[in-house]
């Protein structure tokens, strides 16, 4: 069976007319304005997400014994809990939650100042 060359010309330019349509969509695409995006809302970071933050943020700061100082956050408002030896390291905790996005203000009166074993 022979195959006439005609043949191949045929699927050649049948072939064609498939590539051009994807190309002029592009190129309207491309033209045409850049899409409009709804204005983002920024939502104000939830109590987790804040004592999350705060936590972190005091295990990692440098004199300040974070792994004893509990957190926890209702409304934007931290509470600190727990031992600390001295009043410059509660004060640091203090500086330290305030400076966490979100957070409205920071309650440590239940941070207790001092040897933690003084009182067994």
């Amino acid at each position: 069976m022979k195959r006439h060359p005609s043949g191949l010309l045929i699927l050649a330019v049948a072939a064609v007319p498939t590539c051009a349509p994807v190309a002029t969509a592009t190129q309207t695409m491309q033209e045409g304005p850049p899409p409009q995006m709804a204005p983002a809302t920024e939502k104000p970071p939830s109590d987790a997400w804040i004592t999350t933050k705060v936590k972190a943020a005091l295990v990692t700061a440098a004199d300040v014994p974070g792994m004893d100082i509990r957190v926890e956050t209702q409304r934007g408002t931290v509470m600190l809990s727990g031992h600390v030896p001295t009043q410059e390291q509660a004060d640091r905790a203090v500086v330290t939650a305030r400076r966490i996005d979100g957070v409205q203000s920071v309650d440590s009166s239940a941070l207790i100042i001092g040897d933690a074993s003084a009182g067994h």
